[in-house]
C-alpha cells in the first residue's frame, strides 16, 4: 500500500513539473511575442524573423508530446529565440527529417499523395548530408533531361541547397507547368558538375509497371517505383493477379531506387505476399512496440525474388524487411538506404503543419532500420561504380525520348548483374 502511495505521489509530482514547464514555455513565447510586437523590434531579415511564433509554440508542445526520443525543450526554445523561425528550431533535433510546412507547402504536400502534381518528376532524399536523387520517374521532364539515380543536387536556379531540408528543396524545384527550373548536379565519384535546365510539367505518378520477362520460363517482373500515390496498392494487386493468371511461375519484385512514400501502401502490399501478418512495429520513446497488421489476404502463390539496392528507402525498406522476416521473398541486391524513421504531420495554426519524427520502424523480427543497420539482402550482390558507368554510357547512346525504365535503371537481363542473378535464382527454385 505504501509503495502504491509513493508511486502516486511521484506521478503527481511529475505531472505538476510538466504543467509548470509548459507554463514556462508559454510565458517565454508570449513574452517574446510582446517584445517582437514593439516598435523597431523586427529582425534584420526585413521582419521575416519570428513571424511564426504561434506555430513555434504549437511545434514545441508537439515535440514534447510526440518526438521519438527525449530532447531538451529549453535548447529548442533558445534556438527559436536566436534564429527566429520554426525550421531552424526543428533542425536542432537529432535526426534530419523534421520539417515545417507553411500553408502553401502543406497544401502541395497533400496534393502529392494523390499522385498528381506539377514539377519535374524526381524522388530524392538526404544521403550523407547530400540531396541525392533516388530516381527520376519514367517519362517525366527529369527523366527525359537525363538525370540519373545517385546524382547530387547542389544548386537550384543557381542557389545552393546546403542547409535546406528536402521539403524546402522540393518546393524550389516544383512550380507551374511550362516554367523552367535549372538544376546543377554533381555526378560520379569525381563530382563532375552538370547543369540541367528543365521545363516543368504535370506529373502523373504511375508507381507500378509489370510484364512477363520470358514467355518460355514464365517469370513475371514487377517494378514498384514508389509509394507516393494512394493508387499504389491497387495497381500492385492488379499486376500480381494478371501475371499469375498468365501462368507466371515466379515473380521478380524490383524496388531498387524506390524512395518510399505512404507507409500504409507498404503495409497493404506486404499483405499480398504474406497475408494478414504484422508487417512492422513502430516504437516511440517509451520503448513500446506497437504492431501494424496488414488487412490484405495473401494473393501471391509463386516464389518471389525482391531486388533492393542502396537507393531503396523508407517504405520500400519496410516492405523488404517484412518479406525477409516472414519468408515472403528472397531479398537480393545491395544493402538498403537505411531510413526507418516515422514522420507524422500535424496540422497547426494558419493552415500550416509540422512534420515530426515520432517513431522508429522495426521489422516483424524487431530489427531497426537505420543507416547503420539497413536491410541486408539474403543474397548480396553489389554493382560497382565501374559497372554502373559502363551501363550509363551504353544507355546514353539512345535517344532520351525512346529510353525505357530498363535502360535508365539498368534492367536489361543481359547487362544487369542483379536482375540476371534474380532470374537464375528463380529458375533454380522452380527447377525450370
Amino acid at each position: 500500500m505504501s509503495d502504491m502511495m509513493t508511486q502516486t505521489k511521484a506521478n503527481g509530482g511529475r505531472a505538476i513539473l510538466r504543467v509548470l514547464s509548459i507554463v514556462a514555455i508559454i510565458l517565454v513565447l508570449v513574452g517574446t511575442a510582446f517584445v517582437l510586437a514593439a516598435p523597431g523590434a523586427e529582425g534584420q531579415e526585413g521582419g521575416a524573423k519570428y513571424k511564426d511564433v504561434v506555430e513555434a509554440f504549437e511545434a514545441l508542445l508537439l515535440i514534447r508530446q510526440n518526438y521519438y526520443k527525449p530532447v531538451s525543450t529549453s535548447a529548442l526554445l533558445k534556438t527559436y529565440i536566436e534564429k527566429g523561425n520554426v525550421q531552424a528550431m526543428l533542425d536542432t533535433l537529432p535526426d534530419p527529417y523534421n520539417t515545417f510546412l507553411p500553408a502553401e507547402r502543406y497544401s502541395a504536400f497533400k496534393q502529392d499523395t494523390q499522385g498528381t502534381f506539377e514539377g519535374i518528376g524526381i524522388l530524392f532524399g538526404l544521403r550523407d548530408g547530400k540531396m541525392t536523387i533516388i530516381t527520376p520517374i519514367e517519362g517525366t521532364p527529369a527523366y527525359k533531361a537525363g538525370l540519373l539515380p545517385g546524382d547530387i543536387i547542389v544548386l537550384v536556379d543557381g542557389v545552393s541547397v546546403d542547409g535546406l531540408t528536402t521539403d524546402e528543396v522540393s518546393m524550389r524545384i516544383k512550380g507551374r507547368k511550362g516554367t523552367t527550373v535549372v538544376l546543377t548536379i554533381e555526378r560520379g565519384s569525381e563530382g563532375t558538375r552538370l547543369v540541367f535546365p528543365i521545363v516543368r510539367d504535370t506529373i502523373v505518378d504511375q508507381p507500378v509497371r509489370y510484364y512477363m520477362l520470358d514467355d518460355r520460363t514464365k517469370i513475371g517482373y514487377i517494378e514498384l517505383r514508389s509509394f507516393t500515390s494512394s493508387r499504389t496498392a491497387e495497381q500492385m494487386d492488379a499486376a500480381i493477379k494478371d501475371l499469375q493468371n498468365r501462368g507466371a511461375t515466379g515473380i521478380i519484385l524490383d524496388i531498387r531506387y524506390n524512395g518510399g512514400g505512404l507507409v500504409n501502401m507498404a503495409v497493404d502490399i506486404g499483405g499480398m505476399f504474406v497475408g494478414r501478418e504484422v508487417i512492422l512495429y513502430t516504437q516511440g520513446r517509451d520503448g513500446k512496440k506497437d504492431p501494424v497488421y496488414s488487412t490484405r489476404n495473401k494473393i501471391v502463390n509463386v516464389p518471389v525474388i525482391c531486388l533492393v539496392n542502396e537507393y531503396s528507402a523508407s517504405a520500400s525498406e519496410i516492405l523488404a524487411g517484412a518479406l525477409q522476416d516472414l519468408k515472403g521473398a528472397t531479398i537480393l541486391g545491395a544493402p538498403t538506404f537505411g531510413k526507418g524513421l516515422v514522420q507524422t504531420y500535424f496540422p497547426i495554426s494558419n493552415n500550416a503543419a509540422v512534420g515530426i519524427t515520432t517513431q522508429v520502424y522495426l521489422t516483424p523480427a524487431g530489427r531497426a532500420i537505420t543507416h547503420e543497420t539497413p536491410i541486408k539482402p539474403d543474397i548480396e550482390l553489389i554493382v560497382t561504380e565501374e559497372e554502373l558507368k559502363a551501363l550509363r554510357d551504353a544507355a546514353g547512346t539512345k535517344k532520351a525520348g525512346s529510353m525505357t525504365a530498363e535502360d535508365l535503371m539498368r534492367l536489361d537481363p543481359e547487362t544487369d548483374p542483379q536482375l540476371k542473378a534474380a532470374i537464375a535464382k528463380l529458375l533454380e527454385i522452380t527447377g525450370r
